[in-house]
């Protein structure tokens, strides 16, 4: 991390770690909280009684259970081992976690990279009041766990954390960089001259304060006296009315006092000094929750009826199957012995089967969303929901590049679709973007009004049909491939039944590709650019236009002899990268142009 000078932790800077005279006094670390040794002795009881079982029931070990004890064992100490060694702490710059007992890990995160911040708890450690908190930063490597806090710690890390970016009442430590006008997300900023705590490559060492809405990313807010700064409304960086600055103890009087935060100029040197917020005088009062949904019983039939169903009770069945072989009983052949061999016992054993799917796919659903919620508070988007296992999931508005759905083709006449955000900054695995349990699409539209900051509904635009060349490329692929296929397994010493086979894939190919074409389309409108594809699961994804920072123009051989182009958008929310297939080139120039005027040129004369 570049250090702004006269910053705490920059070297050569009075009072930074290492330097002459230091004196500022360190952070210190903090521990897990001690029920860990608890939750270890609870797995160890278990532990125990399992192992005991697994020697007593039969002459013979019951492996499984033994080697369930023994894992069970390796857990419990490993618990113990962990609330030893692992210590973390907070500061106003990072985060940072010394844990390991053969093996030592030390990660540091800044708290400029910090992208999640959200916790979790199993049923065990639900009980004993234990949480896990996940801090992500975007990438694997540096995002960590908290394993595991009591419930009031939890809080208030996460408090911590979360204030970090929306404290509100505090200026900015530097002066913003502005970014070019229109420049896109992760465009350099532009350090004005001589302005105070700009690092040399132009960038600030403290994030900059929101843009208005509408403006692109990196621009400055206005201050209500026109000077630089941010927009009023609880934004970062605000100094509210009635407090003044003075250069020595930072923001005075108003709401503001008490918090440090603003810069200020030595008097002796005129050097640029930055006194960050003190962790401790971040007032814990917690914005006021604006409820956008909670659990409704309409989802649980959306959410059961699927073709996920008859693969979730499979799985069960077979997990029931090889749980109970240790014991001498099988499941299989005993369901056999119920329902016979003949027509009549395996229409019976379908008739109760897919119910019995459809009731534990419910079951399932009910557990994992039971007591969802989604509320925003303080520009933050809060999911939480779970029965046994509970998780807690924060999304930034400040992340916030677009929304998409996505619905599956087997429930598509039931006109349901899954809700995804498009965040900047999230890695897989840190909690992802899905926002919403499967929901009607007009149930869809009206909530995803309400989640995205500006409360557009850009998933309503009217698309643009791709040209009916598109069409024909799809069916001749799904004509095509079968052939080839079926001409070089007749090639092949085979038996002469086997190379037709792959040509009774034309009649499920064809009626696939017409539903591909289909579900071709794309837009600009307002702000926000939206591309819809996929057969088996049509996907429509509304990106803002300030999130594009690359295009692909794409054309295979067939593709130009055809005029028809792929047109691909790189951006650093979501999936990183979107298409809109098989459209013509005066589409993409189009497309291009009304999405990023200030990329066009640069891509069409490439």
């Amino acid at each position: 991390m570049t250090g702004v000078p006269g910053t705490p932790g920059t070297p050569g800077t009075p009072g930074a770690p290492g330097a002459p005279g230091a004196t500022v006094a360190e952070e210190p670390w903090r521990r897990l909280s001690v029920r860990v040794v608890h939750l270890g002795l609870i797995r160890l009881v278990i532990s125990s009684v399992t192992g005991f079982l697994g020697i007593a029931l039969r002459d013979d070990p019951v492996w499984p259970l033994v080697a369930g004890a023994v894992f069970g064992l390796l857990g419990a100490v490993g618990d113990l081992k962990r609330w030893q060694t692992t210590r973390f702490r907070i500061t106003t710059e990072r985060v940072e976690m010394r844990t390991g007992w053969i093996s030592r890990t030390h990660k540091i995160v800044g708290r400029d990279r910090i992208r999640s911040v959200d916790s979790s708890a199993r049923l065990i450690p639900r009980l004993l009041g234990l949480r896990t908190v996940h801090i992500g930063s975007g990438e694997a490597e540096s995002s960590f766990q908290l394993d595991a806090l009591d419930k009031a710690g939890a809080e208030r890390v996460q408090r911590e954390l979360r204030s970090a970016r929306t404290v509100p009442g505090v200026a900015p430590a530097v002066a913003p960089a502005v970014s070019p006008s229109g420049a896109p997300d992760g465009a350099p900023g532009v350090s004005p001259s001589g302005a105070p705590g700009i690092s040399p490559s132009g960038a600030p060492d403290v994030a900059p304060c929101i843009s208005p809405s509408g403006a692109p990313d990196g621009a400055p807010g206005i201050s209500p006296d026109g000077a630089p700064g941010c927009a009023p409304g609880g934004v970062p960086g605000v100094i509210a009315d009635g407090a003044s600055v003075d250069a020595s103890r930072g923001v005075s009087g108003g709401p503001a006092a008490g918090v440090a935060g603003v810069a200020g100029v030595v008097p002796g040197d005129g050097h640029p000094t930055v006194t960050l917020p003190v962790v401790s005088d971040i007032s814990e009062t917690s914005p006021e929750e604006q409820l956008i949904v909670r659990f409704r019983r309409s989802w649980i039939s959306v959410n059961a009826f699927t073709a996920e169903a008859v693969v979730t009770l499979a799985v069960m069945v077979f997990g029931l199957h090889w749980a109970l072989r240790p014991f001498g009983v099988d499941l299989f052949r005993t369901i056999r012995d119920l329902s016979g061999t003949g027509t009549l016992g395996i229409v019976a054993l379908a008739l109760i089967a897919i119910p019995l799917a459809f009731a534990v796919k419910a079951g399932s659903f009910v557990v994992d969303n039971w007591g969802f919620e989604l509320v925003r508070t303080g520009g933050t988007l809060i999911t939480r929901h779970g029965l046994f296992t509970t998780k807690t999931v924060q999304r930034s508005d400040d992340r916030t590049r677009g929304i998409s759905f996505a619905e599956p083709l087997l429930t598509r006449p039931l006109h349901v679709t899954k809700t995804k955000l498009l965040l900047t900054g999230s890695a897989a695995g840190e909690g992802g973007g899905d926002i919403l349990p499967r929901v009607r699409l007009a149930e869809a539209r009206d909530l995803a009004a309400e989640i995205l900051p500006d409360g557009s509904r850009p998933l309503e635009y009217p698309l643009r049909p791709h040209p009916r060349g598109a069409l024909w490329r799809r069916v001749g692929w799904a004509s095509s491939v079968p052939a080839l296929i079926a001409a070089a397994l007749w090639l092949l010493p085979l038996p002469g039944w086997a190379w037709p086979l792959p040509l009774l894939l034309i009649p499920v190919a064809l009626p696939l590709a017409v539903v591909a074409y289909r579900s071709l389309g794309h837009t600009v409108e307002d702000d926000y650019l939206v591309v819809r594809g996929g057969a088996l699961s049509r996907t429509t994804v509304a990106l803002q236009n300030r999130a594009v920072i690359g295009w692909s123009v794409e054309q295979s051989l067939f593709q130009r002899w055809a005029g028809r182009a792929t047109v691909g958008v790189a951006t650093a929310a979501g999936s990183r990268h979107y298409q809109a297939p098989d459209v013509s080139v005066d589409q993409a120039l189009t497309l291009i142009r009304e999405a990023t005027p200030h990329l066009a040129d640069t891509v069409l004369d490439g």
